[in-house]
């Protein structure tokens, strides 16, 4: 396995978080002890990626690409997940309480266990 730091940046540049990257067998990419609490991640691909256990809430995951990636027990208490493609992703365990599903893609996604108490959906949500 090799190991890669990722930084993510806002829009003047200034680094807002860092996480390592793992590159695990079969091209499977983990992002260990990332907290993305709040963080600003619109339109970002995370398609695949090992997510497990990772602070999401309060984050603004719009229209971010999530699809087959694995969010087991993930925080995403408030995070905005408008029109994210959620397709074949793993969320048993995960807390969603309070947040924005509208337009959301969650065909195939498993949420057994998800606490999912005040989520926002509507008639374009996919499920």
């Amino acid at each position: 396995m090799n190991d890669d730091k990722m930084y993510i940046e806002n829009r003047s540049g200034k680094v807002i978080h860092s996480c390592r990257v793992v590159y695990g067998y079969g091209g499977k990419l983990t992002l260990d002890k990332g907290n993305f609490k709040g963080t600003n991640l619109k339109n970002a691909d995370l398609s695949e990626y090992d997510l497990v256990s990772l602070n999401f809430s309060g984050a603004n995951l719009e229209k971010a690409n999530l699809s087959n990636a694995s969010l087991c027990s993930a925080n995403l208490k408030g995070a905005n997940l408008k029109g994210a493609d959620l397709s074949d992703a793993w969320l048993e365990g995960a807390n969603l309480e309070g947040a924005n599903l509208e337009g959301a893609n969650l065909e195939g996604a498993e949420l057994e266990g998800a606490n999912l108490s005040g989520v926002k959906i509507n008639k374009r949500t996919k499920s």
